[in-house]
């Protein structure tokens, strides 16, 4: 068993080092998947990024079966670190069978942040052209379906990244 042990850390090292570190993007095939993840209420939430980019902002959208997280924001200040952004927006849904059965709106009265980064080089950890983030945010009801969960709902550790073609 011991002359076994040696030649599989070996290898173990070596699959390491033969992964590609000139582009982090990818390491042994793999390519990073636009995500945006947090702790919604008490559970541990996670969806696949999409994102629209317009002259001035960036909307990105958060989608699983039964929720949507919609976050918008002025991206003007966004450079080469972690800057605080100040105007945008967010809302949230939850959903029964593809239909929004409830609608929540940002709950201003409660402390929250967006932090985003842009990065234009390839020196990001996650390429040229990304943007990544990280979020906290509280929504209060506005419209609900009789009998459903109405409970506020918060997302904290949330986190984002996405990959601009421009």
């Amino acid at each position: 068993m011991k002359k076994l042990s040696v030649p599989l850390i070996g290898l173990i090292i070596m699959s390491f080092i033969a992964c590609e570190k000139s582009n982090p993007r990818t390491c042994c095939g793999a390519n990073i998947v636009p995500l945006v993840l947090g702790m919604k209420n008490s559970t541990y939430w996670v969806s696949q990024m999409i994102d629209t980019v317009s002259n001035d902002s960036i909307t990105f959208y958060g989608k699983t079966d039964s929720d949507i997280l919609k976050v918008k924001f002025e991206y003007k200040s966004l450079g080469s670190s972690l800057t605080p952004i100040k105007n945008y927006t967010a809302s949230y849904y939850t959903l029964n069978k593809g239909a929004v059965i409830n609608t929540y709106k940002l709950d201003t009265s409660a402390p929250d942040t967006l932090n985003a980064q842009y990065n234009k080089t390839a020196t990001s950890v996650y390429g040229a052209n990304s943007l990544y983030g990280e979020f906290v945010l509280k929504f209060k009801i506005t419209n609900f379906t009789p009998g459903t969960d109405t409970t506020a709902v918060k997302f904290r550790l949330g986190k984002f990244y996405a990959l601009f073609s421009n």
